[in-house]
């Protein structure tokens, strides 16, 4: 189970353009950094814990840059991964800690603002090079 973020920004692109060929590892840079703070919010108050293998199954892996693209992939796995999926999506299930979509719940709150910390993150690397 993965999720992500996806942004589409005039002034993101104009930042990214400035930046030239540094733009993309810096966004990967600044992407980690989001995910990492979306699943330690997920980690810390949403997933539902019983042995605790599922919390700890919770991922986020480098920055993959294409020549079009820079993802970020994070999510729940391992030995964790068969039920990952039906716990993430039971609606009606009860946890003593957490709840459904532990993980969604978290990257929607803050999708909600990346577009500007993504930008405020990369406008610092154009001063900081002066471009």
């Amino acid at each position: 189970m993965a999720a992500g973020f996806v942004l589409d920004d005039a002034e993101f692109r104009d930042i990214m353009k400035r930046l030239g060929t540094d733009a993309p590892k810096e966004l990967g840079r600044a992407l980690r950094t989001e995910a990492e703070l979306a699943m330690t919010d997920s980690k810390d108050n949403y997933v539902p814990v019983d042995t605790g293998a599922l919390r700890a199954s919770g991922y986020v892996q480098e920055p993959v840059i294409t020549s079009a693209t820079v993802s970020v992939t994070m999510g729940y796995g391992g030995s964790a991964a068969p039920y990952a999926l039906v716990v993430h999506e039971n609606l009606f299930a009860y946890h003593p800690h957490g709840q459904a979509k532990y993980l969604e719940t978290p990257v929607n709150q803050r999708a909600r603002y990346i577009g500007d910390r993504l930008t405020e993150a990369l406008q610092k690397v154009v001063r900081k090079i002066g471009r």
